[in-house]
């Protein structure tokens, strides 16, 4: 394991001294409008492809290092996918969402959620979300392990 990602992995995990046992917690930023719930979230989707294929992907081009840190922090890998999912869900409540904007594809969201991992640590997690124009279901678009600036 090289150097930066060691430092990558400590510097994830020590963000959990920013959490409130895993709970809400006021310390986590946002550049963006803070809108409460996420819009529908009772409908929202997560696409176990988006996970497996990309998420926690050891071998995508882009998701690869999202993959690695999901591993080395929380213990997530392709074969416990099923289980961050109903992780974020479980969490989807809990934290708000924040508007990032709109484009001619939808309007966008992110939700800083703290996850407990599989291995019984907790690390912030920045979820993706999108609500696709002519839609009213959000559906996760991206997720990874929130590193300390």
């Amino acid at each position: 394991m090289g150097v930066l990602f060691k430092e990558m992995v400590a510097q994830c995990i020590s963000k959990q001294s920013d959490v409130d046992g895993g709970g809400k917690s006021d310390k986590m930023e946002s550049d963006g409008d803070v809108v409460g719930v996420l819009p529908n979230a009772d409908k929202a989707v997560i696409s176990m492809e988006k996970l497996v294929n990309y998420v926690l992907n050891t071998e995508h081009p882009i998701g690869k290092h999202k993959a690695y840190l999901f591993k080395e922090v929380l213990g997530y890998s392709v074969g416990t996918a099923r289980n961050l999912a109903v992780k974020i869900m479980d969490e989807i409540y809990n934290f708000p969402a924040i508007f990032k904007g709109s484009d001619r594809f939808g309007n966008k969201y992110e939700i800083i959620m703290n996850i407990e991992g599989i291995n019984g640590r907790t690390a912030p997690v920045i979820t993706a979300w999108i609500i696709d124009s002519g839609s009213d279901v959000p559906r996760l678009t991206s997720a990874y392990i929130h590193k300390k600036r």
